[in-house]
């Protein structure tokens, strides 16, 4: 015995409370006797026989297609519009499951509608990867923007956004899961730890921090040996760098 899906709320359905009690009977006939992919094949003397009265099938879409198209007509079949969907749910249009081919092989053989309803699925799965990729690189933009623009104010230079080495260091650390926090943080520790000294100093540039030492300088140990910040030098606030103070009083 073939099992369906019912649905029990239709009854709470405006559209079905109103139909006339003859074609509440051929709406549930039509659900049944459908099969499996929603289609029923005419046979009106058969469905008048079983239904046991006279259908003036002539009002269908007066009733079954009142306020929605439920029902689809081509010649010798109907359509029950939704029937694969509430079955099968959306995957029916695009699974390579045997029985989901078979549907869409016969609702093919009576109609376009698969091809058209698995182009639309696929336009719409196209429409919203690329508004997805689309929205990742405008993130990835603006990250990266903010990594170099932060890097400039730490060290007081003028590196640029554009760099493709510098691009693409950036992306492979954020690949590997580091955050625009982790870069912030190795920007001070690194010009704390090497702005002081000449030979080190020249290492202060995106090559060296964003390389596969980007994770040994993020946990490095701070220093803090008290050195006097100079707020005259771009960075100073962040990285503690060393203030020569006179205890001359002559102020020779």
């Amino acid at each position: 015995m073939a099992k369906r899906f019912a649905e029990s709320k239709i009854w709470e359905d405006i559209w079905y409370q109103e139909l006339p009690l003859i074609w509440k009977c051929v709406w549930k006939y039509l659900c049944d006797r459908c099969d499996e992919a929603g289609i029923w094949k005419t046979n009106f003397k058969l469905a008048e026989f079983q239904i046991g009265v006279k259908i003036k099938w002539d009002d269908v879409e007066k009733y079954l297609n009142k306020d929605k198209q439920r029902i689809d007509f081509y010649d010798g079949f109907w359509v029950i519009k939704d029937f694969v969907i509430f079955q099968y749910g959306e995957k029916v249009f695009t699974s390579p499951h045997g029985f989901h081919k078979k549907i869409r092989d016969m609702l093919d053989r009576v109609s376009h509608r698969v091809l058209e309803k698995r182009n639309t699925l696929q336009v719409k799965e196209e429409v919203k990867v690329k508004e997805e990729v689309i929205s990742f690189r405008k993130h990835e933009n603006l990250f990266l923007q903010e990594i170099i623009k932060d890097l400039n104010e730490v060290l007081g230079t003028n590196y640029k956004k554009n760099t493709k080495q510098t691009i693409e260091l950036i992306q492979a650390r954020i690949n590997e899961g580091f955050t625009l926090e982790d870069f912030k943080v190795v920007h001070r520790k690194m010009f704390q730890s090497w702005g002081k000294d000449e030979k080190m100093a020249k290492f202060l540039r995106p090559i060296t921090l964003y390389g596969n030492k980007f994770e040994s300088y993020l946990n490095q140990k701070e220093q803090t040996n008290g050195i006097v910040k100079n707020s005259n030098r771009p960075g100073s606030e962040y990285a503690g760098i060393e203030t020569e103070v006179s205890n001359d009083k002559t102020g020779v």
